[in-house]
């Protein structure tokens, strides 16, 4: 199988946590939560951390209304 076709076949994915599955949070509230993960990772690699070592994430709220 050509490397490209095999490419068309993935897609991007979130590992979710099964606790947060099973949790009473509402759909919206795990999507928000999902981002963060995301944007917590990003962080992680762009080396984005206070001035104590802690990694920050920014996700404004237009950018939470902009998740699909």
């Amino acid at each position: 199988m050509p490397e490209n076709s095999k490419n068309k076949h993935e897609c991007p994915f979130i590992m979710i946590p099964k606790s947060l599955l099973k949790s009473n949070l509402s759909p919206c509230a795990k999507v928000v939560y999902f981002a963060m993960i995301e944007r917590y990772a990003l962080s992680e690699k762009n080396n984005w951390l206070t001035d104590d070592g802690q990694t920050y994430i920014i996700l404004s709220c237009k950018d939470i209304m902009e998740i699909q």
